[in-house]
């Protein structure tokens, strides 16, 4: 969106010219707290038995458990608690950090290394993510600062966890309802047959085997390099230019082992009831360019008065690249690592779709003034102009304006009485306006995707079809509207404090994908 330059800030090196190492570790473990109730062995089979009266399946009943004049057979056995084997594992977190921090007044440095594994709860889960950080601050002289940032991010997150991997409905594949309704025995003809292959035949499966079926592995790896110069012009005036840069890359393997859905329905005949897996592999760069100049009028104005202007100017860029592969038909016993391993074991390759996306561009220009008189009456505005690639030319540009004022009533005079019990009371008034543009870019005109099978423009094989989505040249800025008053007050030297608001928001042009029937 367009609602203002976002600034993080980490922590800076030493200046006193010592060397500074701290490290901090955390070490926690994890349980199931509570599972849910399921019935011993015994009533397993009394409630099977019930059901097949009411049905009027007995035999059926029979075939698989036997007489129920046998029911004794089954008293006192321990069944399998497939809640504790699928999510009974004690989970393990581990947290590191180190930091060298260093330097004097004229140069420092700080770098730094963190990371946090977990080892979760649900078998074949886990999550480990790695940061490393550099900083660089030199000032060579007293008006000129130079920084450099270099931060590299490394996550991997292994397992499918509990949902669904929404290919049909709320149920095709969550891997809960296997763990509470699976037979709790073993049962001949039921859940172990050589004539029945239990993954594809019913709906219910193996929890465990139903867990492995669905597995997953993502790995992002980030790279962000930074650097700034700000140049003290004069002891008023200010001159700041940003200029970063990030590299993302993000891998996501599916895998759909033979008791999915998705395997059990995509595939083409002879490659159903077979594993297959989706790999997407995602690329994007982008870049960005901030320069800002603040004026401080306090040596044109008396200490009665404080006014500090700001404007600047702001680019993004980001260009976006998927590969997505499809493959069907791997041998019935491979497992996820084997599938994302020998990937040329699969039979079928349904698809591979290689898409670029188009260019993101934004171009903004903005401007904020901040003035208090006597330190007690407030006032701010800011103006934002935002040009944005992701609407045509005539719609480029949405304009932003914004401002506050408030007044410190404690502050005043006829407060003085007060000042015992009341530390703080402050009353604010605020407008603004703020703009978004979080869409994909490309969606005000007409896209096409790469499709071979298609045959029919005058008999020529035609390999591009037009997209689901339906272009709209009409899209503009979405904007909000703010309106708000609020009230601080702090009392009892600052043993209760708190906030009222009243505020109300207004949103127009939304930018929302809506669905539209077919005619």
């Amino acid at each position: 969106g367009a609602n203002g330059v976002v600034i993080i800030t980490t922590k800076s090196g030493n200046t006193d010219g010592k060397m500074s190492v701290s490290y901090t570790t955390f070490y926690g473990t994890k349980k199931i707290a509570k599972t849910l109730d399921v019935l011993s062995p015994e009533d397993y089979m009394k409630w099977q038995y019930e059901y097949a009266v009411l049905n009027d399946k007995l035999a059926g009943y029979e075939s698989f458990f036997g007489s129920y004049q046998d029911i004794d057979l089954y008293a006192g056995l321990k069944g399998n608690d497939w809640q504790r084997q699928v999510y009974g594992r004690t989970g393990q977190v581990f947290s590191n950090d180190l930091s060298v921090r260093g330097g004097n007044d004229k140069f420092n440095y700080s770098v730094n290394y963190a990371r946090f594994s977990e080892k979760t709860i649900m078998v074949g889960s886990d999550y480990v993510r790695n940061n490393v950080t550099l900083k660089l601050n030199n000032k060579p002289n007293d008006k000129v600062q130079l920084d450099f940032t270099l931060r590299y991010f490394d996550t991997k997150i292994n397992g499918g966890g509990t949902k669904e991997q929404k290919e049909a409905s709320a149920s095709a594949d969550a891997r809960l309802r296997h763990a509470v309704s699976y037979s709790p025995l073993s049962i001949d003809g039921l859940t172990a047959d050589e004539d029945i292959d239990e993954q594809t035949a019913g709906d219910l499966t193996n929890p465990l085997i139903a867990t492995a079926d669905n597995d997953r592995q993502q790995s992002r790896r980030n790279y962000n390099m930074g650097g700034a110069i700000t140049w003290n012009i004069t002891n008023s005036l200010q001159w700041r230019s940003d200029v970063g840069m990030d590299s993302y890359g993000f891998n996501d393997d599916r895998f759909y082992g033979r008791s999915t859905y998705k395997a059990k329905n995509d595939p083409a005949e002879g490659f159903k009831n077979l594993p297959a897996v989706i790999l997407k592999d995602k690329k994007e760069i982008r870049f960005r360019n901030t320069n800002t100049l603040n004026y401080d009028f306090k040596s044109l104005l008396n200490s009665d008065h404080n006014l500090r202007l700001l404007v600047g100017h702001e680019m993004l860029k980001k260009e976006a690249q998927e590969l997505t592969s499809e493959i069907h038909g791997f041998p019935s016993l491979f497992t996820a690592d084997q599938a994302f391993k020998l990937t040329t074991q699969g039979k079928s390759i349904y698809s591979v779709d290689n898409n670029y996306m188009p260019d993101d561009k934004l171009l903004s220009f903005f401007g904020r003034v901040n003035y208090d008189f006597l330190g007690r009456y407030l006032l701010s505005a800011t103006y934002r102009a935002d040009g944005s690639s992701k609407f045509i030319k005539e719609n480029h540009w949405g304009y932003f304006p914004s401002a506050a004022v408030a007044w410190k009533i404690s502050d005043e005079n006829f407060m003085q009485a007060t000042s015992n019990w009341l530390n703080s009371l402050k009353v604010r008034l605020s407008y603004g306006t703020a703009g978004n543009n979080n869409i994909p870019p490309g969606q005000t005109f007409q896209s096409f995707v790469s499709d071979a099978t298609l045959d029919y423009i005058n008999g020529v094989t035609n390999f591009w079809a037009p997209s689901k989505t339906l272009a709209n040249p009409d899209l503009i800025w979405e904007t909000t509207q703010t309106r708000n008053i609020g009230l601080d007050f702090n009392l009892l030297k600052g043993w209760l404090d708190g906030t009222f608001e009243v505020y109300r928001n207004n949103t127009k042009d939304l930018l929302i994908e809506f669905p539209v029937p077919g005619s």
